[in-house]
């Protein structure tokens, strides 16, 4: 089993930089003092792409989207009308859990570089697991999805992969069958849910823990 550690240099990069160390979880919080922006806001609207390109002219480097947001065009016409090299911005996206399978994940993967005008995703992440819930074969939906990245990271087309909320469970199913392991699992994560148990099994396995909502949310 191979575990890259793309994302782990750069979150060392960004503590040497902070002047400081990352802690027991990398948050987006910690990457808002670099220039960290989440574009979920950014909906296919008016002054929407003008928006993500000041924000990027401003400083912020790593947006984080998805398919699910319907925002990926705004996102690559903001990169394109920023005037900012395509090398020096970090872009996060994620295939839905509708666009689960192997074949299915190619084919979103490449809506999402054409939207978001790129050739290749720094971080690829699957969006949320299959639970019993919803698909009764969900480890082998999990394993077929989890290949189609493993594949697109070996042509080169992803620096970077990885899963979202993803629990302890999820993970230990995905390694069964993994070649490559999961390089960050992103969670929500905040005083209200820390998933302990979850995140030391993640860093275990040398995974980068990657907090959404670090602040929380109402409900």
């Amino acid at each position: 089993i191979q575990t890259s550690s793309v994302l782990l240099q750069f979150l060392h990069q960004l503590a040497v930089l902070l002047g400081g160390q990352v802690g027991e979880v990398g948050c987006t919080e910690a990457l808002d003092q670099l220039g960290d922006i989440h574009p979920s806001l950014l909906r296919i609207a008016e002054g929407g792409a003008d928006l993500s390109a000041e924000a990027i002219r401003t400083g912020y480097s790593h947006l984080d989207t998805a398919a699910y947001y319907k925002n990926e065009e705004v996102v690559g016409e903001g990169i394109r009308r920023s005037g900012v090299s395509r090398d020096d911005i970090f872009v996060t996206t994620k295939a839905w859990t509708g666009d689960m399978g192997y074949h299915n994940i190619m084919r979103t993967f490449a809506r999402s570089c054409e939207r978001l005008g790129t050739d290749y995703i720094d971080l690829y992440l699957i969006h949320w697991p299959r639970v019993p819930a919803n698909d009764p074969d969900w480890e082998r939906t999990n394993a077929e999805t989890w290949h189609a990245l493993e594949d697109l990271y070996s042509a080169g087309r992803v620096r970077a992969i990885g899963v979202s909320n993803f629990l302890k469970h999820h993970l230990q199913s995905l390694e069964d069958h993994a070649m490559i392991l999961p390089m960050v699992d992103q969670l929500e994560y905040h005083p209200g849910w820390t998933w302990r148990e979850t995140v030391r099994f993640a860093q275990a396995g040398g995974m980068i823990v990657e907090g959404w909502s670090p602040l929380g949310r109402t409900r």
